[in-house]
C-alpha cells in the first residue's frame, strides 16, 4: 500500500508539474510574444497587405480632392479590408481620412508619421504605419499615407500558433489524466482503505457484544492484511480467553455447589 501509494503521488505531482510548466510558457509567451518578430521581417508582409491600397493610392493621389468616385473607391476598400487610411501632403494637410473619428485638418509630421513596426504602435491591438506617396512620373515623393492596421492580422504566425494549440492540447491531456488519476486514487482509498476499515470497526463491535465467533478476513498481502491478520490472533486469543473464563466460573460455580451439598448433609457417626 505505501509503495502504491508512492507511485500514484509520483504521477499526479509530475502531471501537475507538466500542467504548470505549460501554463509558464504559455504566460510568458504571452508576455513577450510583441518580440518574437523583428520590424524589419514584419514590415514587408505589411507592404504586401496595403500594397493594393497604396498603388491606387499612389495613381489616384492626384485626384483625391476633387473626385468623389476617388475617395469612394478608397472608402469602400477601406473597409472591406478593414484599414483606416489617413492621405497627407508633405505639408502635414490631411486630403483624405476614412476613419471618422478624427477630422484635424493636419497632422504632425515629425510625431505622426512611423515608418516602422515597433514605434507605430499606438494601441494594444492596432499599429498606425505610415508609407511614402510616391509619383508616378517623376518618382518624388507627394505625400504620406497612413495605415491603421489590426496587430493580429500582420503578426499572425501559424508555426507559432501550432505550437501554443498544442501546448493547450497537452494540458488539456494532462488534466484530464489527472482528474482520472484522483478518481482512480479515490475508488482505491474507498476499496482497500475505507471499506476494510469499516468492517474492521463492525467486527470490533461484535466483540465488544460479547460475539466472539465471527472470524475477519482479508485476502490481499498489504498493511491492512497485517492489521486483518493482528486483529484476527487477538480475537482467538480474546475468544480462547473468554473460554477459559467460562470454564473456571463453571468450575467455580460446581465447587461451590458441591461445598454447600457437604455442608447440608449431616455428619454421620460411627
Amino acid at each position: 500500500m505505501n509503495e502504491w501509494m508512492k507511485k500514484w503521488l509520483m504521477a499526479i505531482l509530475f502531471c501537475l508539474f507538466l500542467i504548470v510548466g505549460c501554463g509558464i510558457y504559455l504566460f510568458v509567451d504571452g508576455l513577450n510574444k510583441d518580440k518574437e518578430a523583428e520590424a524589419p521581417y514584419v514590415i514587408n508582409p505589411v507592404r504586401v497587405k496595403v500594397n493594393d491600397l497604396l498603388l491606387y493610392i499612389e495613381q489616384h493621389y492626384h485626384d483625391l480632392e476633387h473626385d468623389s468616385n476617388v475617395r469612394n473607391a478608397l472608402q469602400t476598400m477601406s473597409i472591406n479590408q478593414g484599414i483606416d487610411i489617413l492621405i497627407s501632403r508633405l505639408d502635414g494637410k490631411v486630403s483624405f481620412n476614412s476613419s471618422q473619428d478624427s477630422s484635424a485638418p493636419y497632422i504632425d509630421i515629425r510625431n505622426d508619421l512611423h515608418y516602422d513596426l515597433y514605434t507605430a504602435k499606438v494601441e494594444a491591438d492596432m499599429f498606425n504605419i505610415a508609407f511614402p506617396v510616391m509619383d508616378e512620373e517623376t518618382q518624388t515623393q507627394v505625400g504620406n499615407v497612413i495605415f491603421t492596421i489590426d496587430k493580429n492580422s500582420v503578426l499572425t504566425d501559424s508555426s507559432h500558433l501550432s505550437t501554443n494549440y498544442s501546448i493547450m492540447i497537452v494540458m488539456i491531456l494532462l488534466t484530464i489524466i489527472l482528474i482520472g488519476l484522483l478518481c482512480m486514487m479515490s475508488y482505491k482509498c474507498r476499496v482497500d482503505i475505507i471499506h476494510p476499515i469499516q468492517k474492521l470497526k463492525k467486527s470490533t463491535e461484535e466483540i465488544l457484544k460479547g460475539n466472539y465467533e465471527q472470524p475477519t478476513a482479508y485476502m490481499k498481502n498489504d498493511e491492512i492484511g497485517e492489521v486483518y491478520a493482528v486483529f484476527e490472533q487477538m480475537r482467538i486469543e480474546i475468544m480462547e480467553l473468554s473460554i477459559q473464563r467460562d470454564e473456571q466460573e463453571k468450575n467455580h460455580k460446581k465447587l461451590i455447589s458441591s461445598i454447600l451439598h457437604d455442608i447440608k448433609t449431616p455428619l454421620t457417626t460411627k
